[in-house]
């Protein structure tokens, strides 16, 4: 038997006796007796194929998936890794008519404020070994650092090794300094690893090296 409605295209066979049925046939107004008696959407829902639900399931937990992918992106934050190489740790006290009156702890300040207002993660780190440098700056490859910004200071004129350790991790790497080297007839052994090199302003190269860190952090996400 075959129920039909007003109007409505036919429904599925229906065998057995309706609960309730007084002719203990199956007529038409007993089935819609017990149409009317029962919820459509529990039958429907009982009624569901295994795999149909199954389909369901595997739907929202793709949309999950990509919903959590996406948030990752959204609060990603460039990770930069600073470097005061040798000597700097005397910022302000060596030849200030040179390098400023600015302390290294003045200067350190001033950094962090500009990360947090600029939103990215800053990691600064002073050194006047040669050693720890490179075992700092191989370290910042496993932990994914996106670009490496240093001043290399006493480094600059003989480092070969800082160098090549950074060829070798390929990080880039924006390399500043607080005179103008070319009017102090000076040579860095490191420049060659970098992308850039910004210098003769003053601390205005570190914020300047920062910039420019931040560029090439998000020419990497392209």
């Amino acid at each position: 038997v075959v129920a039909k409605g007003r109007g409505d295209s036919p429904s599925r066979p229906i065998s057995g006796n309706p609960a309730g049925c007084p002719c203990h046939r199956i007529c038409a107004p007993c089935i819609w007796s017990f149409l009317r008696n029962h919820r459509s959407a529990d039958l429907l829902r009982d009624h569901q194929p295994l795999a149909t639900q199954k389909r369901k399931d595997c739907q929202r937990s793709e949309f999950l998936v990509r919903k959590e992918r996406f948030q990752e992106k959204e609060i990603h934050m460039p990770k930069i890794l600073m470097i005061h190489g040798s000597n700097m740790n005397l910022l302000g006290i060596r030849q200030p008519e040179i390098y400023g009156t600015t302390s290294a702890a003045e200067l350190d300040k001033m950094l962090v404020e500009y990360a947090q207002k600029k939103k990215f993660d800053l990691e600064i780190f002073s050194t006047n070994s040669e050693g720890e440098c490179i075992d700092r700056i191989i370290k910042a490859h496993f932990d994914k650092v996106d670009v490496l910004v240093m001043n290399p200071g006493g480094f600059t004129y003989a480092a070969h090794s800082i160098r090549d350790t950074i060829k070798g991790v390929k990080i880039p790497y924006v390399e500043i300094h607080l005179s103008n080297h070319y009017e102090r007839g000076l040579h860095s052994v490191v420049a060659p690893a970098a992308q850039g090199v910004i210098m003769g302003l003053g601390i205005q190269v570190y914020f300047a090296g920062l910039d420019a860190a931040l560029y090439l952090a998000a020419q990497k996400k392209k």
